[in-house]
């Protein structure tokens, strides 16, 4: 799981196991449909047993369940599939054990987000469920949302609209093309006003919450060691002077301490570290080296390397090292909490 891969992969055995228990079987298969690991398929109720049994002899990692129509329903996905006088008619489903939660309206998210998460449940209602079933669905999410918060006045306007549902036909303007989209922390009052000013400029700003789950809860797993950290801001300090080495590197910390160690025995002026060692015959406190921030965007890890650079007085850099630096930031550093 988390591999880029493993989308694909799973479609590929998927489909393996699909075309396996197919050619399996003795008897026709009206129909079968595949998402991922759920499958819905029309059995004989007498072979339900024996068609388990060859699921579940694929391989012995791969064990399946299985669900039985009930009452002339059955649940696939988020939608019931129910038989009705010969015709399949659907209605939205949700699991027992659903919480029903949903990004509450008290959130400081832009209220426009909000508002697409009316519409999106609107549109669910309209496009998974049969007409017959609207008005329950309605009354029931609209139930939900003021749970959490959403006024009665502003759901009942969305869903009660006489808009109707809009599927894209064609591709986006093209005069989009050449628009930058640059992301900022939600800002009530503020964040509208920006987004208003600039919405005829080339940049789009999209607004996000920085307060994710992440932040929420704590680390589970085992911190790594420093020396197993990579995208890092690091500082090492000569052992003879006041002076200091302020690098970057997206290796491990051990490993990139390794190469300057490396770098100074070979009397190498591969780096600004190495090259002062050189020059003035000092040693560097290798063993006391620091780990100032990490960051794995490299753009911002360059920015941020250069900041640090700027802000220590007795920093051995080259020039060259904070070349990009525009100097209108030159007041704001010293107050910058990095």
């Amino acid at each position: 799981m988390g591999n880029p891969a493993s989308p694909i992969l799973a479609e590929l055995i998927m489909n393996n196991l699909i075309k396996f228990v197919l050619l399996s079987l003795d008897f026709f298969i009206p129909f079968i449909f595949v998402y991922v690991d759920d499958i819905i398929m029309a059995v004989p109720r007498d072979k339900i047993e024996i068609v388990l049994r060859i699921f579940n002899s694929f391989h012995c990692d791969l064990q399946f369940t299985h669900e039985i129509e009930e009452n002339g329903r059955i649940p696939f996905l988020d939608v019931w599939i129910i038989r009705e006088g010969g015709h399949l008619k659907t209605d939205l489903y949700s699991k027992p054990i659903a919480s029903h939660r949903t990004l509450h309206f008290s959130s400081l998210h832009t209220t426009s987000q909000k508002i697409a998460i009316i519409k999106s449940i609107r549109h669910k209602i309209l496009g998974m469920s049969h007409e017959s079933f609207h008005t329950k669905n309605f009354i029931e999410q609209a139930t939900l949302l003021i749970q959490n918060g959403y006024p009665r006045s502003l759901v009942s306007r969305i869903f009660h609209t006489s808009t109707p549902m809009v599927t894209p036909s064609s591709p986006p303007d093209s005069d989009g093309a050449d628009k930058k989209y640059n992301k900022l922390i939600y800002i009530p009052g503020l964040s509208q006003r920006l987004i208003k000013v600039m919405r005829n400029s080339s940049s789009i700003i999209v607004s996000y919450y920085n307060k994710t789950v992440r932040k929420l809860f704590s680390q589970l797993k085992d911190r790594d060691p420093d020396y197993r950290q990579s995208g890092l801001v690091y500082r090492v300090n000569c052992k003879d002077c006041t002076g200091t080495y302020i690098g970057q590197t997206r290796q491990y910390f051990g490993t990139r301490i390794k190469q300057h160690q490396s770098d100074c025995m070979k009397q190498s002026n591969t780096t600004a570290l190495a090259q002062h060692a050189m020059s003035e015959g000092h040693q560097f406190d290798f063993d006391d080296a620091k780990i100032l921030t990490r960051e794995n965007n490299w753009f911002k890890r360059n920015f941020k390397e250069m900041l640090f650079i700027k802000r220590h007085p007795n920093s051995i850099n080259a020039r060259s090292d904070i070349g990009s630096l525009n100097i209108v930031y030159s007041n704001l550093i010293k107050e910058i909490k990095l």
